[in-house]
């Protein structure tokens, strides 16, 4: 039999006024900025020695269409984040930028940033021409299992982020 693609409820009009300020358990539609990142130069914007090696901050390979960077303090490791209109992705990688949500305040908002992996900088661009900055998206928190599985422990994340800084 032919799998079937989940459908999610509307967004409702009030979902742009709850954002989180804490880690999501349950389901839920939200407004997010919208951003992409790809391997280049690591003087380039964005661009760091984990991204141009396709790993992620999970030690996973970074794929298109896959991967997005979060916030794991709001959309946990292993979230299922479906942007609408545009496709379902998981939550896998982060970044400084994404954290503190730069492009969000850039664009006078607040919300999340959910950072899209592209494998090259042209197909990012493409991308971010083609969309508006701003989006609903519909998360679905991963089960226990899978946030134990995809998940690393506070050391080890901020033992990435201190040798990503030092690169």
């Amino acid at each position: 039999s032919a799998t079937q693609k989940p459908t999610h409820p509307a967004p409702t009009p009030d979902a742009a006024a709850k954002q989180p300020t804490a880690p999501l358990t349950t389901t839920a539609w939200m407004k997010a900025t919208i951003t992409a990142y790809w391997p280049g130069a690591e003087e380039e914007p964005g661009c760091d020695y984990w991204t141009n090696h396709h790993t992620s901050s999970l030690n996973t390979h970074l794929r298109e269409g896959v991967s997005v960077a979060v916030d794991p303090d709001i959309i946990p490791y292993g979230s299922q984040v479906h942007i609408k209109d545009i496709g379902d992705f998981i939550a896998q990688d982060t970044g400084s930028d994404v954290v503190n949500r730069t492009a969000s305040h850039i664009n006078n908002n607040d919300y999340p940033v959910i950072d899209l992996y592209f494998r090259t900088r042209e197909a990012a661009l493409a991308f971010t021409s083609c969309h508006g900055s701003v989006a609903f998206i519909w998360l679905q928190p991963p089960s226990t299992a899978t946030a134990v599985a995809n998940s690393t422990s506070v050391a080890s994340l901020n033992e990435f982020i201190a040798t990503s800084q030092r690169r």
